[in-house]
């Protein structure tokens, strides 16, 4: 699915046309749009127009744009479209918002309509439409009345779809550390995101196995079961339907080492069991496209208990756990 340009800045030309500039003899200050949408949608030109639309109406006076900085994601999903908008006024926390709608053209309509509405809310008072002051009257017998408090107005609350977004699916993977060679996986998860700024939860259990390893002159076999918490930072990058996860976490299992029988080295063969635990870093870069994902994910992995494998009679080293790991992880799922 193709996407349009970015555009930044476009909107400042669009603002100062029309009875906006004849109202106000100041340059428009410029407003920072980034707009993303697919081809089938409409445009950064449509959706300027709608928004310089809504602040005519309002007759909003664009001499604050400078203090917003908005990004703008248009997606299309079975069923209807969904807008999102991120803006900040100057140095304030980022206000996120959502619009499903039926089609695109509704929820471009929509997302203007917010914006419009939160740059009205930032517009001083238009002194042209002040009302002619009356004439002065005898009130020096009157009481002074009471200054009133000015107050602040705020853009009514938008109707907008939940940030929440719970995805779930299956990924493959292989890891060192486990055994004296490369341990290949496979293993499910599901990951709960929320607003951007607020970390994720990433869960997951997963199953490694090295089948048949030569070593120490006798085929061995380590597996490995273990279940996964995480702690994960969402950063999306709208631009790109990309996200960026950094997650910090840790997995607890058990790990099974057996020789394999060979009549010569391996007479009797001995099942051992082992817990394992470790602490993870993994760095997951997640392709958002509707209603599904795909994610790619390198990790560290920091074994707390260690553990060594000998083979008897004589007494030869397997394998040693070592103090640090890697591993690689690449899998999808469905968005929900």
């Amino acid at each position: 699915m193709g996407l349009t340009g970015i555009g930044c800045g476009a909107v400042v030309l669009l603002l100062a046309s029309g009875a906006l500039a004849q109202t106000d003899p100041k340059p428009a200050a410029p407003l920072r749009v980034e707009y993303v949408a697919p081809d089938t949608c409409p445009t950064q030109a449509e959706f300027e127009t709608a928004l310089r639309s809504r602040l005519e109406q309002d007759r909003a006076r664009p001499t604050h744009l400078s203090r917003f900085h908005c990004q703008v994601e248009i997606t299309t999903e079975p069923g209807g479209a969904r807008g999102q908008i991120r803006f900040a006024v100057r140095d304030d926390e980022p206000v996120v918002r959502q619009v499903v709608a039926p089609d695109c053209r509704q929820a471009v309509e929509g997302i203007a309509l917010i914006l419009a509405l939160a740059i009205e809310a930032q517009s001083p008072p238009n002194a042209s439409e002040s009302p002619a002051p009356a004439a002065p009257e005898d009130r020096s017998h009157a009481p002074t009345p009471k200054k009133p408090t000015p107050g602040v107005r705020r853009p009514p609350r938008p109707q907008a779809g939940a940030q929440r977004e719970v995805a779930l699916g299956g990924f493959a993977a292989a890891a060192s550390g486990i055994a004296p060679g490369l341990a290949l996986g496979l293993g499910l998860t599901s990951r709960l995101s929320l607003d951007p700024g607020w970390p994720g939860l990433r869960l997951s259990v997963t199953a490694y196995d090295t089948f048949s390893v030569r070593r120490a002159d006798a085929e061995v076999r380590f597996q490995q079961l273990f279940g996964r918490a995480g702690v994960c930072a969402n950063r999306p990058i709208p631009s790109l339907q990309l996200q960026l996860d950094p997650c910090l976490g840790g997995e607890v299992g058990m790990t099974f080492a057996r020789g394999i029988e060979d009549g010569s080295r391996v007479v009797e063969s001995h099942r051992t069991s082992d817990p394992w635990l470790a602490a993870t870093l993994a760095l997951w870069l997640i392709l958002r496209v509707p209603g599904a994902y795909l994610e790619l994910g390198p990790e560290l992995r920091v074994p707390v208990l260690r553990h060594e494998y000998l083979l008897s009679r004589p007494e030869q080293t397997v394998h040693t756990t070592p103090a640090v790991a890697w591993g690689l992880m690449a899998g999808g799922g469905l968005r929900l």
